[in-house]
């Protein structure tokens, strides 16, 4: 049987994910010899790939000893929210203001690919309300989305967050909790923080394809299953 081999980027993702889900914990060392035998690579990536998550803070190396998974620093965990707080609302705002026919246009392309799926619902998520892209809810709605947005307190005006990737996972979680009648997901994006809702919605029977709307930045986690991936 050939042996599966990986490339640095799919090494950074897997270690990443295993390092943020507390696969490896706080302070564990990481041999950099297991390592590429466990992905069956030389140690030359796998040391590009150790420099990568130092870089992010999330390994330290330690000369003559090797790399130890960092501590949890909550302070700057705390500061990094505060700016992604802040940044996230505010280029979903811009990319709104700015948006042109042209990309309206590539909504309804994806819409009409959607179709050959047979798709009941399209929901189209959006981190926040703003009256002043009215007419761009109205172009999303008449193309046949149904669009849900994020919830925020009123008191957090100018200090909105927004990204959706919770309330999209929720949103399915709570439809499979409270067994509702639905066959299969279709997912449109590339984000591979999904990959743990797509592999059990694939486990569950209830996963049909995600669609890539971009491969340039589409996750290499979703390259084992081929069969579930479609770009648009």
């Amino acid at each position: 049987m050939e042996a599966i081999t990986y490339s640095s980027e799919e090494i950074y993702e897997i270690l990443k994910n295993r390092i943020i889900q507390l696969d490896y914990g706080p302070g564990q060392i990481l041999n950099e010899k297991d390592v590429a035998d466990e992905f069956n690579v030389s140690r030359t990536p796998i040391r590009k790939v150790f420099e990568q998550l130092k870089n992010n803070k999330l390994l330290n190396i330690i000369p003559r000893y090797g790399a130890q998974v960092a501590p949890i620093d909550f302070l700057y965990m705390k500061s990094v929210f505060e700016v992604v707080r802040e940044l996230n609302g505010f280029a979903a705002n811009l990319a709104a203001k700015k948006i042109t026919p042209e990309k309206i246009g590539e909504l309804e392309v994806i819409l009409e690919k959607i179709k050959n799926y047979d798709i009941e619902k399209d929901y189209y998520f959006l981190g926040f309300l703003d009256e002043d892209n009215q007419n761009l809810y109205d172009e999303i709605q008449e193309s046949g989305f149904i669009i849900k947005f994020r919830e925020h307190n009123s008191a957090m005006i100018g200090k909105k967050k927004g990204n959706v990737d919770s309330d999209i996972i929720f949103d399915i979680m709570k439809r499979i909790y409270q067994k509702e009648s639905f066959d299969k997901i279709v997912l449109v994006s590339g984000d591979g923080d999904y990959k743990m809702l797509v592999d059990f919605l694939i486990k569950e029977g209830r996963f049909k394809k995600i669609l890539f709307p971009n491969k340039n930045f589409a996750s290499s986690l979703y390259k084992k299953k081929p069969e579930y991936i479609l770009i648009i």
